[in-house]
């Protein structure tokens, strides 16, 4: 029992981020899809920890802790990763009949990148707890997530540029490389350290504290970049839209019955339900990114306290301390509540993001 609390912290930050992609997209994507791409997503894990491993023996000539960090950054992180995403979206996702935006792009890149993120972070939360798990659900998979729309973003131009793709194509995964290495650099770089500071990190203190700051802002930057791509794309869908609510002529048949075509009035049909208007891009805004992001968290600790709860009712009711009908109605307040209303109002604020 102890070891679904590590498990559901691992998966709720990844379902969390799946389910506001794929609500951002103006026409979603098949679920049977969506999670067939998710789960070539998990097994690209295997290709990457074998295409990873030499670097584990490069590492051990290399004594400068930043040398080590850059070179396992991006030589056994983010270049393999990103590889092998980019090829779950190149050999699977492009391909699909199902594929037929640029906007699809971000979703399946999404769906591929949280595959993969979302079993790494189960391996990393079985090592060392639940603890990692909520340091990892702010910081290291909406990385994932927002390399993976980021990447998509460039991919879903690219199928549908053509004279572009193979620039588009290769833009998307230097993208995805770059941003992905700059976050792991410093971070792996604070673990070099760590290792050689051999028990005194009061000496690194400050450095560790700005390398630290320093993969956040990269976080950010990535976030704010993956969030305007979407954006674009989303805008793209709205007006797209609302075009085709604007239907072409209709050329009735020629009365004589010939297959050639013949000049008539144009008949234009009008639509009953015309698109709503935009929201005030102010206060609007920030209350949805506020329930998206309160409700995120809302419910991610929700779902940890009802772990926790039940953990605590199998405890009690093995040893016979505590009465079930008082541990079962704390669980309903403590845990239970949280998850639900934190649901809700993530769910709230990806309404009001989408919004044309």
């Amino acid at each position: 029992m102890l070891l679904a609390i590590p498990l559901v912290m691992a998966l709720v930050p990844s379902l969390l981020l799946m389910w506001y992609f794929h609500a951002r997209d103006a026409y979603p994507e098949p679920p049977r899809v969506l999670w067939a791409t998710f789960g070539l997503g998990v097994l690209s894990i295997i290709p990457t920890l074998v295409f990873a491993l030499p670097t584990i023996f490069l590492l051990r000539e290399i004594p400068a802790p930043f040398a080590q960090g850059f070179v396992s950054a991006f030589l056994s992180a983010a270049i393999p990763e990103e590889l092998f995403k980019f090829l779950v979206l190149y050999l699977y996702c492009i391909r699909h009949p199902e594929f037929n935006e640029p906007m699809d792009g971000v979703v399946y890149g999404v769906a591929a990148s949280l595959g993969f993120a979302t079993l790494e972070n189960v391996l990393y939360v079985s090592q060392y707890g639940a603890g990692n798990a909520i340091l990892r659900a702010f910081t290291a998979v909406p990385m994932h997530a927002f390399c993976g729309a980021l990447m998509g973003y460039f991919v879903g131009r690219g199928v549908f540029e053509p004279s572009r793709r193979a620039g588009l194509f290769f833009q998307g995964w230097l993208a995805a490389v770059a941003m992905h290495g700059l976050y792991d650099f410093p971070l792996l770089t604070t673990e070099a350290l760590v290792q050689q500071s051999q028990g005194n990190p009061r000496e690194i203190g400050v450095l560790v504290l700005g390398l630290f700051g320093s993969a956040i802002a990269v976080l950010v930057c990535l976030g704010v970049w993956a969030w305007v791509s979407v954006r674009k794309l989303r805008a793209a869908q709205d007006r797209v839209g609302s075009a085709q609510r604007m239907r072409a002529p209709i050329l009735p048949p020629r009365p004589d019955g010939l297959d050639s075509p013949w000049v008539a009035p144009p008949t234009i049909a009008f639509d009953p339900h015309p698109p709503k208007p935009p929201p005030p891009a102010g206060s609007s805004a920030i209350a949805a990114w506020l329930l998206l992001l309160g409700g995120g968290i809302l419910a991610c600790g929700g779902g940890l306290l009802t772990l926790l709860m039940i953990v605590g009712i199998a405890a009690g009711a093995g040893a016979g301390e505590h009465p079930m009908a008082k541990l079962i109605g704390a669980t309903c307040c403590v845990g239970v509540s949280p998850l639900v209303i934190g649901g809700v109002l993530f769910a709230i604020g990806v309404r009001m993001l989408n919004r044309p």
